[in-house]
């Protein structure tokens, strides 16, 4: 299996603004895991989310965390639960937890 990019080029940047976001990704992934070791039990990305909200002012969206939570999978970091919960657009998703 080849390893994830922690960001996906899907609009044909350039090299140097790429970096940049492939950057801002990595760390992002820190982040959700670093929210997840802190709270303990197994979480939704919609609750990541509303934690990395509260203590990162800066701007981001559920769907970037899910990708990081799906590339930190690939990297054996986090596991999908069976389990599910309701999530932000009104419908059961499934909680992570730490691997």
């Amino acid at each position: 299996m080849t390893e994830p990019t922690p960001f996906y080029n899907t609009t044909g940047m350039p090299l140097a603004e790429l970096t940049q976001h492939i950057e801002k990704a990595k760390k992002q992934n820190e982040r959700v895991l670093l929210i997840l070791k802190a709270k303990g039990y197994p979480m939704t990305s919609y609750k990541i989310w509303q934690v990395y909200k509260s203590w990162w002012p800066e701007r981001v969206k559920e769907e970037s965390l899910r990708r990081s939570l799906t590339n930190l999978s690939y990297e054996w970091k986090v596991i999908k639960c069976a389990e599910k919960e309701m999530g932000g657009y009104g419908i059961n998703i499934h909680k992570w937890r730490l691997a």
